[in-house]
């Protein structure tokens, strides 16, 4: 046996595990966006004490000066006795939670007191608390979703949950512990809530094991559009949770919930709505039925698996352009200095390296690194990572035209959904082929769809049984062994726009 100190508690444990692993049990530990399979060199710790050699991967992660200061990775260094273990950049990035109640009527039956509405995003964790006799927004608050310490996809928190089902029971706490903070002082006082969630998301909240999903057939334990208690989940809502509905394992809750804000429910012309993130969920109104895919993009567009990347935080390059003298300009959030490059920011800098030069068609750099600023950089394997990205979104849209029979001139209207699709630049994301260039002038940014979705299906009866019938108007395209789409995948890989 060992004994750990991390932030003056003292844990025991055995020898041979990773620090990873015996913080999690403890309630502790940093983000690990690759699921803690030594790839993306973010679950960074500080150890003093007796702790496994410098593996491969930490020494192609972490610089010299990183490890002669005992800096670490906690997924693969092992305790092997006693030591001291303090987590680097713990805190979650808070994100600025926005929401226009003017877009919502107030006609529910829940009666008066607190609501609350949420959407649980893999990345993105965000809570809305309403007075519902009047309707107004009391409390609006979000966060990086606490999960992220099992993965920073779903495919990661799911295998988590398969190797060992402690795994899901923390992963649950997790989320509950998170909402009821976000809830703030009106935790204990809701009397009803609306969540929407991705599949897996709303699965990890109910405690409902999701590993079916991780494998053909893709079979999740529920579609959910039901209402459980607030006591059963483990949230201080005194009264009924409804769950949002789901179409299938990869295009879930939040998508719905962002649908039928949007109105893709109702008759109109053909419209799109893209939600950007992790995933990519897309979906497609034509002619009374909504066609929908789910395509892996993977947390290239979140900063994981990318060698600067960083979310929506202070410090974060989130746009960048070319300059007239042909170098590249570029601004951070909160007009600091650059600490890593977000979402936005990865799109804008691939853009403007191809309307540069420094940059070709195929992804393919002039240098091996880009430099933005000091220990900001971009290499060629954060091109490739964005490239899969890009390419997946693209040719999920690709698919529902073909499925559909609707052509890019025939779309009236195109929806950017998603806390990071809030902040992308659709001029160098048509550059680069991830949205249609046919479609700029026609892109509207919703922000959190599904919050918004959340919020009205909490304020109103009739958004609510909307959102319950929107799943049956939706036609379910699996990608995965789809040969349209996969053709489609290898067209768009290359970085150049997507036309007609």
């Amino acid at each position: 046996m060992a004994k750990l100190l991390y932030n003056g508690k003292g844990i025991e444990t055995e020898t041979g595990r990773t620090v990873l692993e015996v913080l999690r049990e403890n309630g502790a530990g940093p983000e690990a966006p690759c699921g803690g399979r030594g790839r993306c060199g973010k679950c960074r710790v500080r150890t003093d004490g007796a702790f496994s050699p410098v593996t491969e991967s930490e020494a192609a992660l972490l610089t010299p000066e990183d490890l002669s200061a005992g800096i670490r990775l906690a997924c693969c260094c092992r305790v092997e006795g006693d030591g001291t273990v303090e987590c680097m950049g713990e805190k979650a990035s808070q994100i600025v939670a926005g929401f226009d109640e003017s877009r919502l009527k107030t006609e529910h039956s829940w009666g008066s007191g607190v609501g609350m509405a949420a959407d649980i995003g893999t990345t993105t964790v965000a809570v809305y608390c309403y007075d519902l006799e009047a309707g107004k927004c009391l409390s609006a608050a979000s966060e990086m979703n606490r999960q992220r310490e099992f993965g920073a996809d779903v495919i990661s928190r799911i295998e988590a949950c398969g190797k060992a089902p402690a795994a899901l029971y923390r992963q649950q706490a997790l989320i509950a512990e998170q909402l009821n903070r976000l809830m703030g002082e009106y935790a204990g006082r809701a009397r009803a809530a609306v969540i929407a969630g991705n599949t897996t998301m709303l699965h990890l909240l109910a405690g409902l094991d999701p590993s079916g999903m991780a494998q053909s057939p893709f079979i999740p334990q529920s579609l959910f559009g039901v209402e459980c208690s607030g006591e059963q989940l483990g949230l201080r809502v005194n009264g009924p949770v409804y769950l949002s509905p789901c179409v299938s394992a990869y295009v879930g809750g939040d998508i719905t919930a962002g649908m039928t804000a949007c109105g893709l429910d109702r008759p109109g012309p053909p419209r799109l709505y893209v939600d950007v993130g992790t995933n990519g969920e897309m979906a497609l109104a034509a002619n009374g039925t909504i066609w929908c895919c789910s395509a892996a993009a993977g947390p290239a567009f979140e900063g994981a698996h990318i060698r600067c990347g960083c979310g929506s935080a202070p410090g974060a390059v989130s746009r960048v352009w070319l300059e007239p003298d042909g170098s590249l300009g570029f601004a951070t959030i909160g007009g600091g200095k650059p600490r890593g490059i977000c979402g936005s920011g990865l799109i804008d800098l691939t853009a403007a390296l191809l309307a540069g030069g420094r940059m070709d068609e195929t992804g393919r750099l002039e240098t091996a690194e880009i430099f933005l600023a000091d220990g900001v950089f971009l290499t060629q394997q954060d091109v490739r990572e964005m490239q899969l990205a890009k390419a997946a979104i693209a040719a999920g849209i690709d698919t529902l035209l073909h499925d559909s029979g609707v052509s890019l001139s025939q779309v009236e209207e195109a929806y950017i959904a998603g806390g990071f699709g809030a902040h992308i630049h659709p001029g160098p994301a048509a550059e680069i082929g991830l949205l249609p260039a046919p479609l700029l002038g026609r892109f509207k940014t919703v922000g959190n769809g599904a919050g918004l979705g959340a919020c009205g299906a909490l304020l109103s009866d009739s958004l609510r049984e909307r959102l319950e019938r929107v799943s049956d108007s939706c036609r379910y395209r699996e990608l995965s062994g789809n040969a349209f789409f996969n053709d489609a995948f290898i067209n768009r890989m290359c970085f150049k726009p997507v036309e007609e």
